[in-house]
């Protein structure tokens, strides 16, 4: 039994979320959402204590990060993926999106193509267009019988001779793959062979379901890409402090660094007090919640993948990472199928926003009764489209 009460639904009505208010009227039961990464668990207690104390404190003047929140991140990476960092290293952002939008600024070549892998988390996808360059879009191999994989063919044959950066996304957002060293050390390659920077996303590091896998950052694993990497981790995500914008960016090189610190400094406002005070009680402190949290996740899937293998023509690979469900729908041969099951009350993630036409993105990390009621919501929207589908 855990000490965490992870199955009271908490009433978010009238604080302004965006996940309750987007497709219906404050946390009502009308419409139940499941579509944006934002978890409906309650703060961690430590977290809550830590930000209390800090409210007491008074002040909230403009703030840089502590030597005490950067020895605690530092701290936290080597022990959870043996990548030594050094303090000089971190540039702390008000966010993973300002992240690598920053990132994909530090190019000296101006109109230059980025690389990605599709689906991806939309943001990704307007990045290069946001920081005056253009995309270059590479989707992942997805088959019904096994996990998306990286096409190495088909990138070398995309590459641009203008082909400056590859944004990578590990663990990978829709699709929930945790890349394992072998694909990372290949990427790296890849990079190096073809003088790429890359900036990756590892915002969902700390949210592992697969008990067989584990995650690895590409620094650790593929040392020698280092000079060319910029690498983005936040505590915001695993320990659902989403609004809190937070985020801190690796960056070996000091060339690398420094041209990330030019375009960082007057674009991005300073992170904080109270995000800085929530990331270092979440890395100092958080390991317990973050356990418990991460248990009761992996029953969520087992309920969730169970629940849609067993509908006919539906598909759900396992999630090895994140809280995010990717489910192939394309059998019911709907225009917008997020927007169909909106209809029988239940708000999901439109696929084709990240590149993946034919699938929905369903976020679990709420309480299971929360959970349950929304799967029967989604079975009786699959129902009526298959009945649809089969009248004409």
């Amino acid at each position: 039994m855990s000490e965490f009460d992870f199955d009271t639904r908490s009433n978010r009505g009238g604080t302004g979320a965006v996940k309750w208010t987007r497709y219906g009227p404050d946390d009502r039961d009308e419409m139940l959402p499941f579509w944006v990464a934002d978890m409906d668990f309650r703060l961690a207690p430590v977290i809550q204590e830590a930000l209390q104390a800090r409210l007491d404190h008074g002040f909230f003047g403009y703030s840089e990060p502590t030597p005490s929140l950067n020895q605690a991140f530092i701290e936290w990476l080597y022990a959870q993926y043996a990548w030594q960092v050094r303090e000089d290293w971190l540039v702390w952002v008000p966010g993973i999106v300002p992240g690598f939008n920053l990132a994909c600024m530090v190019l000296e070549t101006q109109g230059a193509s980025i690389m990605m892998n599709t689906p991806v988390y939309y943001p990704f996808l307007y990045a290069p267009q946001n920081t005056g360059h253009r995309a270059i879009y590479t989707p992942l191999t997805q088959r019904w019988s096994r996990p998306a994989e990286i096409d190495f063919e088909l990138m070398r044959s995309s590459l641009a001779k203008d082909t400056r950066m590859f944004l990578a996304c590990n663990p990978q957002n829709p699709t929930g793959r945790v890349y394992s060293r072998d694909e990372l050390s290949a990427l790296a390659g890849f990079c190096i062979e073809h003088d790429l920077l890359i900036c990756s996303d590892e915002i969902h590091s700390p949210l592992v379901l697969d008990t067989k896998r584990e995650h690895h950052t590409i620094g650790e694993v593929a040392p020698e890409i280092e000079s060319k990497l910029i690498a983005l981790f936040a505590p915001s995500k695993a320990w659902n402090f989403a609004g809190l914008g937070c985020g801190v960016a690796v960056i070996p090189d000091p060339t690398l660094r420094a041209r990330f610190r030019a375009v960082h400094n007057g674009l991005v406002p300073m992170m904080s007090p109270m995000s800085m005070t929530a990331a270092e009680a979440a890395y100092r402190h958080g390991e317990p919640w973050r356990q418990a949290l991460l248990a009761y996740l992996r029953e969520n899937h087992r309920l969730l993948h169970d629940r849609m293998n067993k509908l006919p023509g539906i598909h759900m690979h396992a999630a090895q990472g994140t809280y995010l469900a990717w489910i192939d729908v394309s059998s019911l041969q709907l225009n917008s199928p997020a927007e169909w099951l909106r209809s029988f009350g239940i708000a999901l993630s439109e696929g084709s926003q990240f590149q993946g036409p034919g699938y929905v993105r369903f976020n679990f990390a709420c309480p299971r009764p929360m959970l349950q009621a929304g799967i029967n919501r989604f079975e009786t929207g699959v129902h009526a489209a298959i009945d649809r589908r089969d009248d004409t």
